[in-house]
């Protein structure tokens, strides 16, 4: 699977019976951190500081249609030309999945003084999974000829269990490790008069492989920007 290698690690071990076994691991994100770390505006069309309050529905279409729609609209052709991924062309629609919608919330944010008021952006691979809910699809993001290819695919039934298990020789070595999320793009909802919508730039913001976890901040004018953030790498997203 393609992939940019952002950190790689190499270690030596010796096997039981005093083999030496080299290995190189490489970390980093495959093709789908471009969607994943994107979120739908309910007008494609404006950049972050121009939204206003409200929403936008795609469908009811097939599954493919939906998700092809709102891709294109918010990562080949969005208005804010600093959104735009120049390397990425979604393939043609086939029409595949079943019937669908999916709706583009901007809500008011009502919160009074030092109550929170959950946002609704979702990343465009929230987005992909709530469609899939719907009608089952998968989508891809493959290497072509000098470009990078956004297509949906009929899944395979994986409904089956499997069971991964040292004790049953399948599962020769697992690691886990964990981080803090990092953002380099906050986007800002407020009540603040002038100041309703507000977007922070950080370090590789414009970069669509730099791009970490923004967060969605809703605040009324009292609290003057207080609020809660979550991000990861891998479920938040981007402007």
């Amino acid at each position: 699977m393609p992939l940019l290698v952002e950190d790689w690690d190499w270690k030596q071990t010796l096997s039981d019976d005093g083999q030496q076994i080299e290995t190189l691991i490489l970390t980093g994100t495959d093709f789908l951190v471009i969607p994943a770390n994107r979120v739908a505006y309910p007008n494609p069309l404006l950049g972050w500081s121009s939204q206003t309050i409200g929403s936008v529905t795609y469908g009811p279409d097939p599954a493919e249609t939906v998700i092809k729609d709102i891709v294109t609209a918010n990562v080949v052709s969005p208005g804010d030309t600093a959104r735009r991924v120049s390397a990425l062309t979604v393939a043609t629609d086939q029409g595949r999945g079943g019937s669908a919608i999916y709706k583009v919330v901007t809500p008011d944010p009502g919160a009074e003084t030092g109550t929170e008021n959950v946002p609704i952006q979702s990343s465009l691979m929230d987005m992909v999974r709530a469609v899939d809910e719907q009608s089952p699809i998968g989508v891809q993001v493959t290497l072509g000829d000098g470009e990078l290819i956004f297509d949906c695919y009929e899944p395979r039934d994986l409904s089956e269990v499997a069971v991964f298990s040292a004790s049953l020789g399948n599962l020769p070595e697992a690691s886990l490790s964990a981080a803090a999320p990092t953002a380099n793009v906050v986007l800002v909802q407020s009540k603040v008069t002038g100041a309703n919508f507000t977007q922070v730039n950080g370090a590789g913001a414009t970069n669509p492989w730099r791009c970490r976890g923004s967060a969605s901040v809703q605040t009324d004018p009292a609290c003057r920007g207080t609020g809660s953030a979550t991000s990861s790498p891998w479920t938040s997203a981007t402007a």
